[in-house]
């Protein structure tokens, strides 16, 4: 159900890693599904099922099955309605109308009580989850989210079906959902209200949680596979589907598991290579990422590599175009800017003016001349095994202008931690940056939790300036000032733009297989033949 206010042409981004394939739509026919067994393979384990208490992105994906959230972003980025049927927004104060047929997975009805429950939980000090940035926005917080005194949160319920949110500031009412609707999702305030916030994030209810999502927990094997069932009383409608099963699964059998018709979706995102040579399978679609590329990028640290001819050097040192090749047949992009590049304000010379020439004989002199320290061994981490290859190649070219390296893969969880910790040099990672720029504000903003610790007071203020600036001709003006600004400091080196593809069985369609942000499913509208 689209909501009555106006849409949302938006392209999403997230963020930690992947992309979005298709379009919702109509809805399959009548009858018994409840012998049809859904396969989604995943390539790690989630590590819990508290919705607020993790940073992988497996969790993810099993999150926005079990849990409902306002919105849902879709592949033809389209902002649409979830829980919230309808909105209001006067200056700060945003209004939300619920959808009075949503249910509890036991039967009880999803009020305003939920929501505001969710909130304020979220902004306790003592919650002791992983992620609370949502309310960092809301009027009654400091920077990072928590209340700055007891009850200080301003959510209000207006009557069973209808709450309030008072945001700090003039927040685009749009972009903020854009950025942060992946990061809320209501919590059963009649089965947690009377557990302290200090335990919630860690409570047994998470090993067999009920939410008020689309499927509805029935049994897992730690680790390895999770077994969801289709919920009859989901109010946008059940699943075509009786059970739904996220399996865990190596790469290396993904192909030949999906063209065996032993799975029917992937979170293992294709190669380019495998994507061409299963491409006309009969038994198999490949879909493609038509909304936004993907951004492959090295993350540098910001406070070792403190100096920005050294972060100059190393990104030069860097044979992009060979990785482009190697890699993604040719069909990526090498450019060092952050603004999306189908994005309104994006620079038309984007390809040429910001990116750093593969010249390692000028990088060599750059880090002689800037004092750079040759016995000092650069820690460069990853967390995939083609991101691994990657980096083997990156050792050698940095080999090449006299720099020390070692590789380290790790799994998700560790390093994107220990990146946000300062722990390591350079982290290879993902990113799917969106067309909206101001949903960078992770990247630019000091009082945010940075990629490679990068915090430049000067950026956030022309960061802020520009997104205040109402004239849109004068505003895309600053933003390319801004990345001038930000090329210069070069915080991290961006690999390649790419486009993405994944693979689903041929009986499943009208699947918007990982909608915006990566694990946005819409379940209710796959068709299975």
């Amino acid at each position: 159900m689209k909501i009555t206010k106006k849409l949302v042409a938006l392209v999403m981004a997230v963020i930690m890693s992947f992309s979005v394939f298709g379009c919702s739509g109509s809805k399959s026919g009548s009858g018994d599904t409840s012998d049809i067994t859904l396969v989604y393979a995943l390539a790690g384990a989630w590590s819990t099922l508290m919705p607020y208490n993790a940073s992988d992105s497996f969790c993810g994906v099993t999150w926005d099955q079990i849990y409902d959230r306002l919105f849902y972003v879709s592949g033809s980025c389209e902002l649409q309605s979830r829980a919230c049927e309808s909105y209001e927004t006067n200056n700060n104060v945003w209004t939300f109308h619920l959808n009075k047929a949503s249910k509890w997975h036991d039967g009880q009805a999803v009020t305003a009580d939920d929501w505001i429950y969710t909130l304020n939980l979220l902004a306790n000090k003592d919650f002791t989850g992983s992620v609370r940035s949502i309310v960092s926005k809301i009027e009654g917080t400091d920077s990072s989210g928590i209340e700055t005194s007891s009850g200080s949160l301003k959510v209000s319920k207006v009557d069973d079906y209808t709450f309030t949110m008072t945001m700090k500031e003039d927040v685009p009412f749009e972009s903020f959902w854009l950025n942060y609707n992946k990061g809320l999702y209501v919590l059963p305030e009649h089965l947690l209200k009377d557990k302290p916030a200090s335990g919630v994030a860690s409570d047994s209810f998470w090993f067999s949680p009920v939410g008020s999502g689309p499927c509805k927990y029935e049994s897992d094997i730690a680790g390895s596979e999770l077994t969801l069932a289709s919920f009859s009383d989901y109010y946008l409608g059940a699943p075509k589907f009786g059970h739904l099963v996220l399996r865990v699964m190596d790469q290396s059998n993904f192909i030949n598991s999906l063209l065996a018709n032993e799975i029917d979706l992937e979170w293992i995102f294709l190669g380019i290579d495998d994507a061409l040579a299963i491409k006309d399978n009969p038994n198999v679609s490949v879909l493609t990422n038509t909304q936004a590329d993907f951004l492959e990028l090295m993350v540098y640290n910001n406070d070792s590599l403190k100096d920005n001819r050294w972060r100059q050097a190393l990104t030069m040192a860097i044979d992009r175009n060979t990785l482009n090749e190697g890699f993604y047949a040719g069909t990526g992009q090498v450019f060092d800017n952050w603004i999306h590049p189908d994005s309104s304000c994006a620079p038309s010379d984007a390809s040429s003016k910001y990116v750093y020439k593969y010249d390692p004989d000028a990088a060599k002199k750059l880090l002689q001349e800037s004092g750079f320290d040759f016995n000092y061994e650069v820690k460069i981490v990853c967390n995939t095994a083609s991101r691994e290859k990657q980096c083997a190649m990156v050792q050698q070219w940095l080999a090449n202008i006299g720099v020390k390296s070692s590789v380290q893969h790790l799994d998700s969880a560790t390093m994107w931690n220990g990146m946000f910790e300062g722990k390591y040099d350079i982290c290879m990672m993902g990113l799917m940056p969106t067309t909206d720029p101001w949903t960078l504000e992770p990247i630019f903003d000091v009082n945010a939790t940075t990629y490679g610790s990068y915090k430049d007071p000067k950026i956030t203020q022309m960061y802020a300036d520009a997104k205040a600036e109402k004239d849109p001709a004068k505003q895309k003006e600053m933003l390319q000032q801004l990345m001038d600004y930000f090329y210069e400091q070069c915080p991290n080196c961006n690999v390649i733009w790419k486009k993405s593809y994944a693979g689903t069985s041929t009986r499943l369609t009208n699947a918007d297989v990982f909608g915006a942000n990566y694990y946005n499913n819409d379940t209710w509208n796959w068709i299975v033949k």
